[in-house]
């Protein structure tokens, strides 16, 4: 699993999903069930957290980084890897089953 992203030449740690990662999206308007069809903010919000940045700014580098001819392939990736991979979403699935098999 990659450990950073290049935008605009510097290199971004790639965060985990855990807790803190999903409250911050969340104050951002990004709702974990949401993720699959709000990929863009989610990569925003995503890349400002990264960033250290507020999404404003991280938007403008989003920008720049698209008006250079690149995409945002690496990041989606790194998203839908860590998320994949995130013990906190496994742990909530796991929940969810447990739930719906007692139901």
């Amino acid at each position: 699993m990659k450990k950073s992203f290049e935008l605009n030449g510097k290199n971004y740690p790639a965060i985990d999903f855990d807790y803190n990662t999903v409250a911050d999206l969340s104050e951002m308007g990004i709702n974990v069930e949401d993720f699959s069809k709000k990929q863009l903010p989610l990569v925003r919000a995503y890349i400002s957290l990264c960033m250290g940045a507020d999404k404003t700014v991280a938007g403008e580098e989003i920008g720049k980084h698209l008006e250079a001819g690149k995409d945002l392939s690496e990041v989606i990736t790194i998203i839908s890897e860590r998320i994949e991979n995130s013990d906190f979403f496994r742990r909530l699935s796991e929940k969810k089953e447990t739930k719906t098999t007692k139901n």
